[in-house]
């Protein structure tokens, strides 16, 4: 055991240092990743903060918990008692999903605030199937029902006389979560938001979808009977609700109005608690429509799905990790219910210790599983209390290590392009792009591009001229009309091509040498063409490559010649340039 434990020392300490420079100018330009501006650092997360999902006080020293991240308990006495246990941020839960019990305690009208099929049915939550109250499931509610924000407002009074550091929103997404997968919400109080939200468009193309749908009046238009009306039922919506008339409309009416709810509950928060808090949610990034909130954040608290059963180093999380860099937010992340389920069931310790070492080498955290929940079809609702012995080292040797990982940032010399209003297409999923390059050891970040639901964030070509390599999925839509080469490379004076299935936009010429196992300036042209995942990808070195290397952190010591820095594994071997302007 003792062996172990140090050869995954060994292990999660080359993790660390294998791609990460001390955070210089602020994490920008070619060396670090070019990320949004950060939250204040005293209301997110640390690269070494030990966080909880559950709160349990006798848990707080084994683990060496720094961040209460979910379900903190809300009570003044057990926050006082945390903070003097060494926990820095406490955060309490609300939750706009799974309070089925709370909202039919507080209103004999709790189906006025439950969200409401195409049939007029009430929609409950498919995971929660298994639990009813008074006779009742639980139903999904609805964030546009007054019913159901007034149940918000006295929860969060509740939970802010507590005297929290942040708040935390389970399934955020409220309403509009419901809209693509299980085709809510038509009452009326979405109704009549929709109506009004029409009303505002004034947009030609707007105004030229509802001619052509013969609606000329919209003071007493509902939508639901307009699809009624044209014989559609609940199940044929399920199927076909992308094709129907005015479908994107009304999600973005949904996705906006909920936006615009989650940012009011965080300001009428924190003017509850009299300080800016901590703000957090219970969204895996895996959509756009998970992403919307995050200019708002200060970090994410989220459910990520692991791929447990597969039974080794799951890719997904590699994405949402860079992807959160992108976005300039931490990430607390947990396993999803499906994931812990299978831990559970066959004892698999040691691949949830892949997991949190996964998290801190990618400069994230993931939360201290003590106690999960988990979820099967069959089984419904249960929970897996993770053994101390397996998991409370683990987090004690990252809290040692802090110095490690605190203050610095991810190695980034190639960029991926994220845009926001491709992914709304079904376009451009870097997510396979993103799993390739680490797999390939090639140190990269995310660039966003956000649109009217992710506000805030901009690529410009300034950004862009930090980094050596710009990838862009081949099907981006405006790659395929080459107004990007146009309107952004030839700005930076750089050739652009497109190779495969993803192409890649080079600054500069050259290639990569020997992929997978390290960089190198190579004094040949040309391509160098690789097998990426079974389809053809073009591999180049970087335009002006230093010839001498230096250890990835923070430089060669003084006296010593730079040489390389070994990775463990699979992760092979780096070899990274000399930091620009370090005078070396």
């Amino acid at each position: 055991m003792v062996f172990r434990r140090r050869l995954f020392g060994v292990a999660i300490l080359f993790l660390m240092m294998g791609g990460m420079l001390p955070d210089v100018d602020g994490g920008n330009g070619l060396w670090a990743a070019a990320t949004a501006d950060r939250p204040p650092p005293d209301i997110t997360l640390r690269r070494s903060d030990v966080v909880f999902m559950y709160d349990n006080p006798a848990k707080y020293e084994p683990y060496g918990c720094t961040v209460m991240g979910w379900a903190g308990h809300g009570d003044a006495k057990r926050v006082a008692e945390a903070h003097a246990k060494g926990v820095r941020l406490f955060a309490t839960s609300i939750g706009f999903r799974t309070e089925g019990r709370g909202v039919i305690d507080f209103t004999e009208k709790f189906l006025d605030a439950a969200c409401y099929d195409l049939d007029a049915k009430p929609i409950t939550v498919p995971w929660l199937w298994d639990h009813k109250y008074k006779g009742h499931p639980y139903y999904w509610w609805c964030t546009n029902s007054p019913e159901f924000r007034r149940y918000l407002e006295h929860r969060l009074q509740q939970a802010m006389s507590a005297g929290p550091d942040g708040l935390h929103i389970d399934d955020y997404t409220g309403t509009a979560g419901c809209v693509t997968w299980l085709g809510g919400c038509f009452c009326r109080h979405c109704m009549a938001g929709f109506r009004q939200y029409l009303a505002q468009q004034t947009t030609p193309e707007t105004q030229q979808t509802l001619a052509k749908l013969g609606i000329t009046d919209l003071t007493h238009f509902d939508y639901g009977e307009f699809l009624r009306s044209r014989g559609v039922q609940r199940d044929e919506y399920l199927k076909r609700r992308w094709a129907m008339p005015l479908a994107r409309e009304f999600l973005d009416f949904q996705m906006k109005a909920n936006t615009q709810f989650v940012v009011e509950f965080r300001r009428q928060a924190e003017k509850l608690r009299g300080r800016p808090m901590a703000f957090c949610v219970n969204s895996g990034l895996s959509s756009p429509e998970a992403l919307a909130i995050a200019p708002h954040l200060t970090y994410f608290c989220c459910e990520v799905d692991h791929q447990a059963a597969k039974g080794q180093l799951p890719g997904h999380p590699i994405y949402v990790y860079k992807l959160a860099d992108g976005l300039g937010r931490p990430v607390a992340s947990t396993a999803s219910g499906y994931d812990w389920s299978f831990v559970h069931e066959h004892k698999k310790e040691g691949l949830v210790r892949l997991w949190i070492a996964l998290s801190y080498a990618m400069g994230h955290n993931f939360m201290a599983p003590h106690r999960q929940w988990c979820y099967t079809q069959e089984k419904g609702t249960h929970w897996y209390d993770g053994p101390d012995e397996a998991y409370a080292w683990v987090y004690q040797f990252v809290r040692r290590q802090a110095r490690l990982l605190d203050g610095y940032e991810a190695v980034a010399p190639v960029a991926v392009l994220y845009d926001n209003a491709a992914r709304r297409q079904g376009r451009a999923n870097i997510e396979p792009i993103c799993i390739r390059l680490a797999e390939l050891n090639i140190p990269f970040t995310v660039v966003v591009q956000g649109d009217d639901w992710l506000e805030g964030y901009q690529v410009r070509p300034e950004k862009l001229a930090g980094f050596r390599a710009v990838i862009v999925p081949k099907d981006h839509p405006v790659l395929a009309e080459k107004n990007l080469r146009a309107e952004n490379f030839s700005r930076l004076g750089c050739r652009s091509e497109r190779f495969g299935r993803w192409g890649w936009r080079r600054l500069g010429c050259g290639r990569f040498g020997r992929l997978g196992t390290g960089w190198w300036r190579s004094g040949r042209r040309g391509f160098d063409w690789r097998r990426c995942g079974g389809r053809r990808f073009d591999c180049r070195r970087f335009a002006g490559w230093p010839e001498r290397a230096a250890p990835l952190a923070g430089g060669p010591a003084k006296g010593r010649s730079p040489g390389r820095l070994a990775g463990p594994g699979r992760l092979g071997k780096i070899v990274a340039p000399t930091h620009p302007g370090s005078g070396q």
